[in-house]
């Protein structure tokens, strides 16, 4: 067929043609990896019973142009060590998490929202209490580092906040988990402002 060529093994094959750029090779394997890596992550939590996670693994992420990305301060600046930046990125990690495992969660119950964070994991959609605990909280293990904002009667926006980092996490700000699965860092005073009358902790 129209662009086929014989490669070394007598095989004929698109991927394999010698006019295809060793650096393009690369990003395809990186491409096909990452992709691999999450199906497999969304079939192994539909096989633990909390709902169809591939439509929300696959869902396209709004832009907030209000909001302050964790690349332009908090996680990058010169003020803070090496070792908070990694405990920083680890918990906009475990919100990611959270945040895959509460729509999980809403799909598999009708929209409803679980009456607090530990419901995820007693439901399943979570597989370990490890996600819930910040690794820059000094709270004992087995704690909920994280809060779910009141969800009773509420409709919420893309850009909304539904969970963040209580107070104590970090110093200088917090991580919080959009609407949207977004996931920023904001400094205390710009959180106190986003949350307005919401704030409990």
């Amino acid at each position: 067929m129209g662009g086929e060529e014989e490669n070394g093994s007598g095989h004929k094959g698109c991927f394999l043609q010698s006019k295809v750029r060793p650096n393009r090779l690369i990003s395809l394997v990186v491409l096909i990896g990452l992709a691999a890596g999450a199906f497999a992550l969304a079939r192994g939590a539909a096989a633990l019973g909390c709902g169809n996670p591939l439509a929300w693994a696959g869902a396209p992420v709004p832009h907030d142009p209000g909001g302050t990305s964790w690349t332009e301060t908090g996680y990058g600046g010169a003020m803070v060590d090496a070792t908070e930046k990694a405990r920083r990125l680890k918990c906009l990690n475990n919100l990611k998490q959270i945040g895959l495992a509460l729509f999980m969660y809403r799909e598999t119950f009708d929209g409803k929202w679980p009456k607090n964070l530990e419901t995820l994991v007693d439901k399943k959609c979570l597989t370990t209490t490890k996600v819930l605990q910040c690794p820059s909280a000094k709270s004992p293990p087995g704690s909920v580092d994280y809060a779910l904002v009141r969800t009773e009667g509420r409709t919420f926006g893309d850009t909304d906040i539904i969970v963040y980092d209580r107070r104590t996490n970090h110093k200088d700000g917090r991580n919080v988990l959009l609407m949207n699965q977004q996931v920023q860092w904001l400094s205390e005073e710009d959180f106190k402002k986003r949350m307005g009358n919401e704030l409990t902790d």
